[in-house]
Protein backbone atom coordinates (compact mmCIF):
# COMPACT_ATOMS: atom_id res chain seq x y z
CA UNK A 1 0.00 0.00 0.00
CA UNK A 2 1.43 3.35 -1.03
CA UNK A 3 1.68 6.10 1.58
CA UNK A 4 2.44 8.78 -0.99
CA UNK A 5 -0.36 11.15 -1.83
CA UNK A 6 -1.13 14.70 -2.86
CA UNK A 7 -3.77 16.47 -0.82
CA UNK A 8 -5.68 19.42 -2.22
CA UNK A 9 -8.64 20.72 -0.22
CA UNK A 10 -11.14 21.52 -2.97
CA UNK A 11 -13.53 23.10 -0.49
CA UNK A 12 -10.88 25.64 0.40
CA UNK A 13 -9.64 26.05 -3.19
CA UNK A 14 -13.17 26.80 -4.36
CA UNK A 15 -14.04 28.77 -1.18
CA UNK A 16 -17.04 26.46 -0.69
CA UNK A 17 -16.83 26.46 3.08
CA UNK A 18 -17.58 30.17 3.31
CA UNK A 19 -14.19 31.12 4.74
CA UNK A 20 -11.60 32.91 2.67
CA UNK A 21 -8.69 30.81 3.95
CA UNK A 22 -6.38 31.65 1.08
CA UNK A 23 -4.61 34.99 1.05
CA UNK A 24 -6.14 36.13 -2.24
CA UNK A 25 -8.06 35.15 -5.35
CA UNK A 26 -4.69 34.64 -7.04
CA UNK A 27 -3.79 31.96 -4.47
CA UNK A 28 -7.11 30.19 -5.05
CA UNK A 29 -6.60 30.33 -8.81
CA UNK A 30 -3.10 28.90 -8.36
CA UNK A 31 -4.38 25.85 -6.47
CA UNK A 32 -7.12 25.28 -9.02
CA UNK A 33 -4.46 25.23 -11.73
CA UNK A 34 -2.38 22.81 -9.65
CA UNK A 35 -5.41 20.53 -9.35
CA UNK A 36 -6.05 20.67 -13.10
CA UNK A 37 -2.43 19.86 -13.93
CA UNK A 38 -2.08 17.06 -11.39
CA UNK A 39 -5.34 15.27 -12.24
CA UNK A 40 -5.65 15.86 -15.97
CA UNK A 41 -5.53 12.88 -18.35
CA UNK A 42 -2.14 13.94 -19.71
CA UNK A 43 -0.55 13.79 -16.26
CA UNK A 44 -1.06 9.99 -16.16
CA UNK A 45 0.27 9.19 -19.64
CA UNK A 46 3.78 7.72 -19.82
CA UNK A 47 5.68 9.37 -22.64
CA UNK A 48 9.02 10.80 -23.69
CA UNK A 49 12.38 9.08 -23.95
CA UNK A 50 12.18 7.93 -20.33
CA UNK A 51 8.60 6.61 -20.63
CA UNK A 52 7.55 8.33 -17.43
CA UNK A 53 4.37 10.16 -16.54
CA UNK A 54 4.27 13.75 -15.39
CA UNK A 55 3.78 12.46 -11.83
CA UNK A 56 6.88 10.24 -12.00
CA UNK A 57 9.02 13.05 -13.38
CA UNK A 58 7.69 15.47 -10.77
CA UNK A 59 8.41 12.99 -7.95
CA UNK A 60 11.97 12.44 -9.21
CA UNK A 61 12.58 16.20 -9.44
CA UNK A 62 11.14 16.69 -5.95
CA UNK A 63 13.36 13.94 -4.51
CA UNK A 64 16.43 15.53 -6.12
CA UNK A 65 15.45 18.95 -4.75
CA UNK A 66 14.76 17.45 -1.31
CA UNK A 67 18.26 15.92 -1.20
CA UNK A 68 19.85 19.24 -2.12
CA UNK A 69 17.79 21.14 0.47
CA UNK A 70 18.56 18.55 3.17
CA UNK A 71 22.30 18.76 2.48
CA UNK A 72 22.20 22.57 2.44
CA UNK A 73 20.11 22.71 5.63
CA UNK A 74 22.41 20.26 7.42
CA UNK A 75 25.43 22.35 6.49
CA UNK A 76 23.72 25.55 7.65
CA UNK A 77 22.55 24.02 10.94
CA UNK A 78 25.83 22.41 11.96
CA UNK A 79 28.25 24.98 10.54
CA UNK A 80 26.41 28.18 11.50
CA UNK A 81 23.42 27.69 13.81
CA UNK A 82 24.95 25.16 16.24
CA UNK A 83 28.20 27.13 16.75
CA UNK A 84 26.17 30.32 17.32
CA UNK A 85 23.98 28.59 19.92
CA UNK A 86 27.02 27.12 21.65
CA UNK A 87 28.76 30.52 21.73
CA UNK A 88 25.65 32.19 23.17
CA UNK A 89 25.24 29.53 25.85
CA UNK A 90 28.95 29.67 26.74
CA UNK A 91 28.71 33.46 27.07
CA UNK A 92 25.61 33.19 29.28
CA UNK A 93 27.21 30.51 31.49
CA UNK A 94 30.97 31.19 31.42
CA UNK A 95 31.66 28.80 34.33
CA UNK A 96 30.04 25.82 32.57
CA UNK A 97 32.13 22.92 31.38
CA UNK A 98 32.69 22.68 27.62
CA UNK A 99 30.89 19.30 27.44
CA UNK A 100 27.90 20.76 29.30
CA UNK A 101 27.75 23.67 26.84
CA UNK A 102 27.89 21.24 23.92
CA UNK A 103 25.13 19.02 25.36
CA UNK A 104 22.88 21.98 26.18
CA UNK A 105 23.44 23.46 22.71
CA UNK A 106 22.42 20.19 21.05
CA UNK A 107 19.28 19.91 23.17
CA UNK A 108 18.29 23.49 22.34
CA UNK A 109 19.03 22.98 18.65
CA UNK A 110 16.88 19.83 18.47
CA UNK A 111 14.08 21.50 20.45
CA UNK A 112 13.99 24.34 17.95
CA UNK A 113 14.13 22.00 14.95
CA UNK A 114 11.32 19.88 16.42
CA UNK A 115 9.12 22.92 17.05
CA UNK A 116 9.72 24.44 13.63
CA UNK A 117 9.03 21.13 11.87
CA UNK A 118 5.96 20.30 13.99
CA UNK A 119 4.40 23.71 13.40
CA UNK A 120 5.13 23.72 9.67
CA UNK A 121 3.60 20.22 9.33
CA UNK A 122 0.55 21.14 11.45
CA UNK A 123 1.56 18.54 14.05
CA UNK A 124 1.03 21.33 16.56
CA UNK A 125 -2.27 23.27 16.44
CA UNK A 126 -0.97 26.42 14.77
CA UNK A 127 -4.43 27.29 13.44
CA UNK A 128 -5.99 27.03 16.92
CA UNK A 129 -6.47 30.50 18.43
CA UNK A 130 -5.73 29.09 21.88
CA UNK A 131 -2.23 28.07 20.77
CA UNK A 132 -1.21 30.88 18.43
CA UNK A 133 0.02 33.20 21.20
CA UNK A 134 2.49 30.52 22.30
CA UNK A 135 3.53 29.25 18.87
CA UNK A 136 7.08 29.67 17.62
CA UNK A 137 6.01 30.64 14.10
CA UNK A 138 4.98 34.29 14.80
CA UNK A 139 8.16 34.79 16.81
CA UNK A 140 10.25 33.32 13.99
CA UNK A 141 8.55 35.56 11.42
CA UNK A 142 9.02 38.65 13.59
CA UNK A 143 12.71 37.92 14.19
CA UNK A 144 13.29 37.20 10.49
CA UNK A 145 11.64 40.48 9.52
CA UNK A 146 13.62 42.47 12.08
CA UNK A 147 16.92 40.92 11.02
CA UNK A 148 16.11 41.54 7.35
CA UNK A 149 15.36 45.18 8.10
CA UNK A 150 18.55 45.62 10.14
CA UNK A 151 16.64 46.11 13.39
CA UNK A 152 18.48 45.52 16.67
CA UNK A 153 17.84 42.50 18.89
CA UNK A 154 18.69 42.91 22.56
CA UNK A 155 21.62 40.87 23.87
CA UNK A 156 20.30 41.03 27.44
CA UNK A 157 16.48 40.97 27.30
CA UNK A 158 14.90 37.56 27.84
CA UNK A 159 11.58 37.90 26.00
CA UNK A 160 12.54 35.54 23.16
CA UNK A 161 14.12 32.97 25.47
CA UNK A 162 11.09 33.19 27.80
CA UNK A 163 8.78 32.46 24.87
CA UNK A 164 10.81 29.37 23.85
CA UNK A 165 11.07 28.17 27.48
CA UNK A 166 7.30 28.55 28.00
CA UNK A 167 6.55 26.67 24.79
CA UNK A 168 8.99 23.91 25.77
CA UNK A 169 7.20 23.48 29.12
CA UNK A 170 3.82 23.38 27.36
CA UNK A 171 5.04 20.70 24.95
CA UNK A 172 6.64 18.65 27.74
CA UNK A 173 3.82 18.75 30.31
CA UNK A 174 0.87 19.44 28.03
CA UNK A 175 -1.63 22.24 28.47
CA UNK A 176 -5.27 21.44 27.70
CA UNK A 177 -6.18 25.13 27.87
CA UNK A 178 -4.18 25.74 24.65
CA UNK A 179 -4.94 22.38 23.02
CA UNK A 180 -1.62 20.62 23.70
CA UNK A 181 -1.41 17.07 25.10
CA UNK A 182 1.75 16.07 27.02
CA UNK A 183 4.44 14.71 24.70
CA UNK A 184 6.48 13.11 27.51
CA UNK A 185 9.63 12.85 25.44
CA UNK A 186 13.17 13.34 26.65
CA UNK A 187 13.75 16.49 24.60
CA UNK A 188 11.70 19.12 26.45
CA UNK A 189 12.02 18.61 30.23
CA UNK A 190 14.17 21.13 32.07
CA UNK A 191 17.68 19.66 32.20
CA UNK A 192 20.65 20.61 34.34
CA UNK A 193 24.12 20.48 32.80
CA UNK A 194 26.55 20.71 35.67
CA UNK A 195 26.27 23.31 38.44
CA UNK A 196 26.27 26.33 36.12
CA UNK A 197 23.89 25.51 33.29
CA UNK A 198 20.17 24.75 33.26
CA UNK A 199 18.13 24.52 30.08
Amino acid sequence: MSEEFLEIDLGRALALDGDDLFASDADRDHWLRVFAVMFSRDAFIKEGTDSRSFHERARAAAAFYEERVAASLSKLVFEQVFPSLAAAIATAAPQAELQDVRDASLVLLYRLLFLLYAEDRDLLPVSDKRYDDYALRPLRIDIGKRVSEGDALSSSASRIWGHIADLSRIIDKGDASVGIPPYNGGLFPVSTYGPHLRL
